[in-house]
């Protein structure tokens, strides 16, 4: 099962029902959420050329856009591969390497 059926399932039932929150503060519903990664997942293929199994690193902060370039990647069958933000360069430059990311998204503000 592809966890973006879920997401998808949830903004044809709910499309109104709050997805993304920051705090109390309601930053997406189902089918905002659901059309912002439809939208990623269509870049990454287009501009990025990714295929179904190429790899991208992710280095997000907890930050509500992290959610939506995760489910974006599984939407176009993209393996994300997660690196922790804090890390030194050093240790990021070499995790995505021997990932074998072909690309990396990231948010520039990572503090």
């Amino acid at each position: 099962m592809n966890l973006a059926s879920w997401l998808a399932a949830n903004a044809r039932l709910r499309p109104n029902d709050p997805a993304l929150l920051v705090g109390r503060r309601v930053v997406a519903d189902y089918a905002h959420f659901a059309a912002c990664v439809s939208s990623l997942a269509g870049w990454l293929t287009l501009n990025l050329a990714l295929r179904p199994g190429d790899r991208i690193g992710l280095l997000i902060a907890n930050v509500h856009e992290y959610l939506v370039s995760l489910y974006a990647c599984w939407e176009a069958g993209i393996v994300p591969a997660p690196v922790n933000a804090k890390l030194h360069p050093r240790e990021i430059a070499w995790i995505l390497a021997d990932a074998g990311c072909k690309a990396v998204l990231a948010k520039t503000e990572l503090g």
